[in-house]
């Protein structure tokens, strides 16, 4: 039984000899799509097929990438997308890869020209300049971190110089030795001044807070960084509790969702317990990282910040090696670590102290615009 294709009047289709592919690039109708008779195909030419569509799924990314990338063109770049779109379909289904090629081709060029002719109008230099300054303060914060060394909120331009210009070829024990000789040059007697005039202007502070506070700045002037170091470590918990929200200390919804990102990476318990149900939030370490959950202002900032406090300052296991750079909070409380009378020791525990002081008076004025 013959089972060819008919034309309209009965006859059956006449196969061409050959089929003819534009070489102008144009769109390709899906409606002129001829419908091909079912033939038994040689093996040779299943096997040309299948090495075409291998060659195919090569462009495939590239392809993705290009949309991707020129999502927000797609308006004045509708004719191009058809084309491409067209093309792939062709490709995907016929075996002349030679032919298809030919009409890919110019569909790109056009892709590129449009691309041109509409990324003219971008002042790339401004974006840049405009991203300059976010670029390098994002470097600042790296660098601190993998120094251990919390001056995340020392904005002094000389600082500022002094960590762009480090070397990116440094290695991480140079890059520790660097940038602590920044801070033993920045944050001088002036410095010390500016931190003791700072906190005198927080009123959340008690006097009796205010009192330890000004007596460890003191011992610091006077060179007893052991005196210093073990009055802060000593109140910053205290102070961590003042700024904590009671009506946080279970979370739900976005905030537990960020809360969980922070505990997973510092090792810190889950928002929820294994039935669903919300953890009451009461380890210092929690309240640290709801501060991070709850700050609006310096995020990024504060991210980075808290690790260091969760991490290092109240670190729950002993090791030497931070704890010759670190003022170890529960450490020094238990009597574990006992060798912390040193200008670095007393100059973390300063700042963090400020970090906490600073992010804490935020949080509270946040909650209070929102009562």
């Amino acid at each position: 039984m013959n089972k060819e294709p008919k034309k309209p009047d009965g006859e059956p289709n006449e196969m061409p000899d050959k089929i003819y592919w534009s070489e102008q690039g144009a769109p390709l109708s899906l409606e002129n799509i001829p419908v091909w008779p079912k033939v038994k195909l040689p093996d040779e030419t299943l096997k040309a097929i299948a090495q075409t569509q291998e060659l195919s799924s090569a462009m495939t990314t590239a392809v993705e990438s290009i949309q991707l990338g020129c999502k927000y063109m797609q308006d004045s770049m509708a004719a191009t997308s058809e084309i491409i779109n067209t093309a792939s379909i062709a490709f995907a289904n016929l075996p002349d890869y030679a032919s298809i090629f030919r009409n890919v081709y110019p569909a790109l060029q056009r892709f590129a020209d449009y691309a041109k002719e509409i990324t003219q109008g971008i002042n790339f230099g401004a974006i840049a300049g405009a991203l300059r300054p976010i670029a390098l303060k994002a470097k600042r914060i790296e660098l601190l971190s993998k120094s251990n060394w919390p001056m995340y909120l020392v904005d002094d331009a000389e600082v500022c110089n002094a960590l762009d210009m480090l070397s990116p070829q440094a290695t991480a024990d140079e890059l520790k030795e660097l940038i602590a000789e920044i801070a033993y040059d920045s944050l001088d007697l002036d410095w010390i001044e500016e931190t003791r005039s700072r906190w005198e202007d927080h009123a959340e502070i008690s006097s009796g807070e205010r009192g330890i506070l000004a007596r460890a700045l003191s011992r610091h002037e006077q060179g007893d960084y052991e005196g210093c170091v073990a009055l802060l470590m000593n109140l910053i918990e205290g102070l961590v509790e003042k700024y904590f929200p009671n009506e946080m200390s279970k979370l739900e919804d976005e905030r537990a969702e960020l809360f969980d990102i922070h505990a997973k990476k510092l090792g810190v318990g889950l928002s929820h317990k294994k039935n669903g149900e919300p953890r009451k939030l009461t380890n210092v370490k929690d309240k640290v990282l709801v501060m991070v959950v709850l700050s609006e202002n310096g995020w990024y900032t504060f991210n980075y910040a808290a690790e260091y406090i969760v991490g290092i300052t109240f670190a729950n296991t002993m090791d030497a090696d931070l704890a010759a750079h670190n003022p170890l909070r529960n450490k020094i409380c238990h009597g574990q670590q006992t060798e912390y009378g040193t200008l670095e020791h007393s100059l973390k525990a300063i700042l963090v102290t400020d970090i906490v002081i600073r992010y804490g008076a935020a949080i509270l004025e946040s909650q209070t615009e929102v009562e």
